[in-house]
């Protein structure tokens, strides 16, 4: 009897560890390293399914990311070039770098003065915009990584978008909002309204509108001909420090504590969203409007449904990230980070 129970404790031994050395020879055949992505429940059953496991990236978007490092301060801005073979970044290190979206490498360094708090591609690919912390806009060509004429002035100025056609720069400082005619360096207009100073600024898709978020706790909405404001959008309990239209320039985001989306016609609000512990302080839509991407400082990039306000994932592995941007055909997502990096993040 003590050599029947004795053989078959044996017999089961064997047995386990070659269901071992099956589990470890499949994990072997997976993805090689994939991002890992933490997946909140919803209400649908199918999300419910999901509960709080941390889902590997392929089981859900089937995500790679790449990490670009040169910076040696922390990252403010990111920017897609229009036809989206470039990536520009810059921030507290005075500098202002150019990726290879493809590869991952760096091809251009464009030599500041100031910290680069903002950035935008002009549409013709070849020429950079910066806001710096001397209360400059500045104007580099992409081709030559040299600053060129004219430079503009305006005091705090924390934001700059360029309009569709390129003709038109809008920018966001202590109080105002101001629209420019690039090639004279000309002001057209001198937007009054933010009581604050206003640290968001950007261009309705059409480019007929802008919009700005402040300190005031408001966004505003103004009309790009006539400089008149058209709609104040009230109910953040703290400043906006980030606007973004969806691509068809329906839906406007607002990064504050809270994420508000509103309807731009009716300024109704259409959602509230909340997961961000010092609160949102970039937005960005992803081409085709169905999801939004935001930044919180001190916790990882989150990604958001848009129809129904609710939250999607969050991509893991770059914290304290400042700053987020689409590629235009949205397959990519750009984040930078106070750790000094920038990380691509590739999306299904």
């Amino acid at each position: 009897m003590a050599r029947k129970l004795y053989w078959g404790f044996a017999i089961l031994i064997i047995l386990i560890a070659i269901v071992g050395v099956f589990f470890i020879l499949k994990k072997d055949t997976l993805p090689h390293k994939p991002a890992v992505v933490d997946v909140e429940p919803t209400n649908s059953s199918h999300d419910a399914t999901i509960g709080m496991r941390k889902l590997r990236a392929y089981e859900v978007t089937k995500m790679q990311r790449r990490t670009l490092t040169g910076h040696t301060g922390e990252v403010d801005s990111v920017a897609f070039s229009p036809d989206g073979k470039l990536l520009a970044s810059g921030g507290n290190d005075n500098t202002i770098r150019l990726w290879d979206v493809e590869t991952g490498k760096q091809v251009q360094i464009l030599m500041g003065q100031h910290r680069i708090r903002s950035l935008s591609f002009h549409p013709d690919n070849k020429t950079l915009a910066s806001a710096n912390l001397d209360n400059t806009i500045r104007f580099w060509s992409v081709v030559s990584a040299k600053q060129i004429q004219p430079i503009i002035e305006h005091v705090g100025v924390d934001s700059i978008s360029f309009n569709p056609d390129g003709k038109l720069l809008a920018s966001s400082g202590f109080g105002s909002v101001k629209l420019w005619d690039v090639t004279k360096g000309k002001q057209l207009h001198n937007l009054i309204g933010h009581r604050e100073e206003v640290h968001s600024v950007v261009f309705s898709p059409d480019g007929k509108l802008v919009a700005s978020g402040g300190n005031d706790n408001t966004i505003r909405l103004w009309d790009v001909a006539s400089g008149e404001q058209l709609q104040e959008f009230t109910g953040h309990t703290d400043g906006v420090v980030s606007v973004a239209f969806s691509p068809d320039g329906k839906t406007l985001a607002g990064g504050a504590y809270l994420i508000t989306l509103w309807d731009v016609e009716t300024g109704t609000r259409l959602h509230t969203l909340k997961g961000h512990d010092s609160g949102a302080y970039s937005v960005a839509f992803r081409s085709g409007g169905k999801m939004l991407a935001s930044a919180g400082r001190i916790d990882p990039v989150k990604i958001w449904d848009v129809k129904r306000g609710k939250h999607l994932y969050t991509l893991l592995g770059h914290d304290q990230v400042y700053c987020v941007a689409f590629s235009p055909d949205g397959e990519t997502l750009a984040s930078g980070s106070w750790e000094n990096t920038v990380m691509l993040w590739k999306l299904e």
